[in-house]
């Protein structure tokens, strides 16, 4: 029996932004008069899926068959979740496992391509003057 992969429905897929808005709209805090007491859900693309009523293998077969709208909607999420200004420790968790951040592989440091930034001074005070 071969697997088929969970797809999104041509219906809701052209009321993602529109329900995307919905979501993010829902997950923001909501004032209230005791300023220690925080409300709000974070945003976030599980939560997302679940608003929906689908599943996470469903957004990533829309990344596969709108990659364009898929970066869209983890980008919104993604400044929606900035911005709700959770813990870093959480912050920095979902955006590297979820939004893949920190994927990128690194060359060695020996070689040209490595991403470290030197930065050299040629200005000797002693000899130049402030």
């Amino acid at each position: 029996m071969a697997k088929t992969k969970a797809t999104l429905n041509q219906k809701l897929l052209k009321r993602l932004p529109e329900l995307l808005q919905r979501y993010t709209e829902w997950c923001r805090p909501q004032l209230d008069k005791d300023a220690k007491k925080q409300t709000g859900t974070l945003p976030n693309l599980a939560g997302f899926c679940r608003f929906l009523g689908c599943g996470i293998s469903e957004m990533e077969a829309l990344q596969e068959k709108d990659p364009l709208l898929f970066d869209r909607i983890c980008a919104a999420l993604e400044d929606e979740l900035i911005n709700c200004a959770p813990s870093p420790t959480i912050l920095h968790a979902y955006l590297k496992k979820r939004l893949g951040y920190g994927d990128e592989k690194v060359a060695d440091k020996s070689g040209s391509d490595s991403r470290e930034v030197k930065l050299v001074f040629e200005h000797d005070i002693a000899v130049d003057g402030v």
